[in-house]
């Protein structure tokens, strides 16, 4: 039998009760301080997905993450804010011996055949195998960063030495090294893989953190 991924177990989660989820941190995922936040979306995320009377799927989702998350077991409580007939509001916070370390709200939408229109088009690069590996950010801190497959085209992580650069910009593919396949918890953890914007622009490491995160998908009509 194949062992989970270390994805699937980061995101596995025991019901309490109908509106409450335990999960626990995993070493796998370890940032500089707690774990990447992205895991957090994505388990997050998860919760939400488990509920019986969810509706729809994921269209939008905003995390703030208020203090640091420890290492060990932590709840997540949810409520749906409101349900409407093609579209639900969920409000998730996540907690530590009764303290909030990360709240969240998400979209979920039942998608119907309807207008649409997309304005965005894919920056050009080469495919990724023409393309060195590298890394989200400085290997020796960032444990999960050995779990992701990324390839930079423009904007990679900032050597010790490196410059300011005017451009903020990053172009990269990215994906999990074990080709998981990539559902709704997985993209949203992979929404947060870019490294502070600030390493870029002030060139090197300079202490900061992500406060919120917004990962969105469409609008309705």
């Amino acid at each position: 039998m194949t062992p989970p991924h270390p994805f699937d177990n980061a995101i596995h989660l025991d019901t309490i009760d109908g509106n409450v989820r335990r999960g626990r941190t995993h070493p796998e995922w370890a940032n500089m301080v707690g774990p990447f936040g992205g895991i957090t979306a994505a388990v997050m995320l998860r919760a939400i997905e488990t509920q019986p009377d969810r509706i729809g799927e994921p269209l939008a989702l905003t995390l703030n993450f208020t203090a640091p998350i420890a290492d060990g077991d932590f709840d997540i409580s949810l409520r749906a804010a409101r349900t409407n007939r093609t579209n639900q509001h969920w409000i998730a916070e996540l907690s530590q011996d009764g303290a909030v370390t990360t709240t969240a709200t998400a979209l979920f939408g039942v998608r119907r055949d309807t207008w649409a229109s997309t304005e965005a088009h894919p920056p050009t690069a080469p495919p990724p195998e023409q393309l060195i590996p590298g890394s989200p950010g400085p290997g020796d801190f960032i444990v999960w960063g050995r779990l992701y497959d990324v390839r930079y085209v423009a904007g990679a992580f900032p050597g010790e030495h490196a410059q300011p650069n005017g451009l903020s910009t990053s172009t990269l593919w990215m994906r999990d090294n074990a080709q998981r396949p990539v559902d709704y918890p997985a993209l949203a953890a992979l929404c947060d893989i870019f490294y502070p914007r600030v390493f870029l622009r002030r060139g090197g490491l300079i202490p900061s953190g992500t406060i919120s995160l917004t990962p969105w998908a469409v609008t309705t009509s």
